[in-house]
């Protein structure tokens, strides 16, 4: 049977509950631990298909939408997380609902308890049970004292008497505000969080404190008098410059293994050489890379994480710093030149760029500058391509133009058939065949590769044969239908797009290939561009 850690967020949301998770998972996976996880979100979405535009909606290889901290997840640890792990109130209501249409209740008043905490119970132990864990971490999202977070508490704390106190750990992450005025670090906020939680029945094991510089002793010490938590089980936890140090910072702290001594689990000592050594050449890379981010929204914290996270994977690999400068639709395009960007990506959907992003493509084609274009950028480049070079002055997406003369991008035919436009789309990992003799060959070195994708819209093949016989190569497809999964040009250094996200695969460990040839095409262009400027110096001269 599984045993099952809980953590929770007090005063305030985005403390970095599933970065701490991940975290400890890795290091309890480094004992030698079979780890599971489950994330609880207590909104009534039912998934994150359609939330902020803004924040990255990461895909799971089973087609689940999802919060993108729970790529975290997957990047710290190697698990294949499924929907199994993963369930908003909006799955809870549904699911119960449902049993209660279908008579399963027997007539019963369906009511919060035990209906609805039952069901969040039954899901929180399948999750540990199917994956034969022998721990559970469950994350609770939001933060204790949300009207919405009450029925998740409920279930937790009845957890502790359906499964043995001694197979429970209650972990709480609040925030200690640094006082500018005053100079000093506040406690009191997370007393009352942990005065809250009590309340509700759930006395934690251990505290996390979240602040902007380390705890004294005598705070920690306070802390664990008012909140009746021990000394050691009190951890400071300040901010970092890489979250890829929070792993090394847990283990100084020892929670993992408090949390095997609690939860009497044997295990050898934690091992986190592997972060060690990646914050080590983390800090001396020797290169840099200045690359264009083509983009709906600048660099806000939560948008294109997974994108950011994979090419400083490759960076890393490759000992380069790579430099970001993001450019929307207000970002003028002269800007561009004047930053001297050594590559450019084009991300986000079709429907979030607009006739700078083309321009943008088609500096990269002329110029021979380094372009990925992924999802959107895998359609605009089409776009762009039947614009300039198959001469279909009208190329255009039906989810642009409806009416366009020459739809390149398209709706699948099974799709508009059932004239159902808002049906989903491919969401998950789908095969896809490389062609021998081509970029994506040479990079994946297999025939046959697995991506995730996370769209509605394909390139209409009907305009095969004319991208062909004007220069394009479809190097890679889905085999059922032939649709086409990468792009590339030939006689230049690097020219491709992905209809998938490879960056939903790329680790700290194991950067993906797409992005380390993408990053190794972008210092080759710096270097022949800074010997093409050079040259022309000496001839002025």
């Amino acid at each position: 049977m599984s045993k099952y850690v809980f953590i929770t967020g007090g005063v305030v949301s985005n403390l970095g509950k599933m970065v701490f998770t991940a975290s400890l998972v890795s290091l309890l996976q480094s004992r030698g631990l079979k780890i599971s996880i489950v994330r609880l979100d207590p909104y009534l979405n039912t998934d994150a298909k359609f939330l902020d535009g803004a924040k990255e909606v990461y895909c799971l290889a089973d087609g689940t939408e999802v919060d993108a901290d729970l790529g975290h997840v997957e990047r710290f640890t190697h698990l294949l997380l499924s929907s199994a792990n993963t369930f908003s109130t909006g799955k809870i209501y549904s699911q119960v609902i449902a049993k209660e249409r279908k008579g399963e209740y027997l007539g019963a008043t369906v009511q919060v308890v035990p209906h609805i905490t039952n069901e969040i119970k039954d899901r929180i132990m399948r999750a540990g049970a199917t994956s034969n864990a022998d721990i559970t971490l469950v994350t609770l999202g939001g933060t204790v004292g949300d009207i919405e977070s009450l029925p998740f508490l409920e279930a937790i704390r009845q957890m502790k008497n359906d499964v043995g106190k001694e197979n429970v750990f209650y972990f709480h992450l609040s925030l200690v505000p640094w006082i500018k005025v005053s100079e000093e670090l506040k406690t009191k906020p997370t007393q009352h969080s942990v005065s809250t939680l009590r309340g509700l029945g759930i006395s934690p094991d251990a505290l996390g404190l979240r602040s902007e510089k380390p705890l004294s002793k005598e705070l920690k010490e306070k802390v664990s008098l008012f909140c009746d938590v021990e000394k050691g089980a009190i951890i400071s936890l300040p901010d970092v410059s890489s979250i890829y140090e929070i792993p090394i910072n847990l283990q100084n702290a020892k929670i993992d293994e408090t949390i095997c001594e609690v939860l009497s689990l044997p295990s050898k000592p934690s091992d986190t050489s592997e972060w060690s050594n990646l914050l080590q050449r983390l800090s001396i890379l020797k290169q840099e890379v200045k690359i264009g981010i083509i983009a709906k929204d600048g660099p806000t914290s939560e948008s294109h994480i997974s994108l950011k996270e994979a090419l400083l994977h490759a960076g890393i690999e490759l000992d380069t710093r790579t430099n970001l400068h993001w450019l929307t639709e207000s970002t003028e395009l002269s800007s561009d030149s004047k930053e001297n960007l050594d590559a450019m990506i084009m991300i986000g959907e079709l429907t979030d760029h607009g006739p700078k992003s083309i321009q943008r493509i088609r500096q990269c084609r002329e110029e021979k500058i380094p372009y990925l274009g992924i999802d959107g950028g895998f359609q605009a480049a089409i776009i762009e391509f039947g614009y300039s070079c198959v001469e279909l002055s009208d190329s255009n997406s039906t989810q642009l133009d409806r009416n366009t003369p020459h739809p390149v991008i398209d709706l699948p035919i099974e799709m508009k058939e059932n004239n159902n436009h808002s049906k989903d789309g491919r969401n998950g990992l789908f095969p896809c065949n490389t062609l021998s003799h081509t970029k994506a060959r040479e990079i994946y070195q297999e025939k046959t590769i697995y991506e995730r994708h996370r769209h509605r819209y394909e390139f209409n093949n009907t305009y095969r044969e004319d991208f062909e016989k004007a220069g394009m190569i479809f190097s890679g497809e889905y085999p059922p239908q032939k649709l086409v999964e990468i792009l590339e040009l030939p006689d230049r250094p690097f020219f491709m797009a992905t209809q998938f996200h490879p960056e939903f695969q790329s680790y700290p460990n194991k950067p993906h290939p797409i992005f380390i040839e993408f990053i190794k095409s972008a210092l080759e262009h710096k270097t022949s561009a800074s010997i093409s400027t050079k040259s022309k110096v000496s001839s002025r001269s």
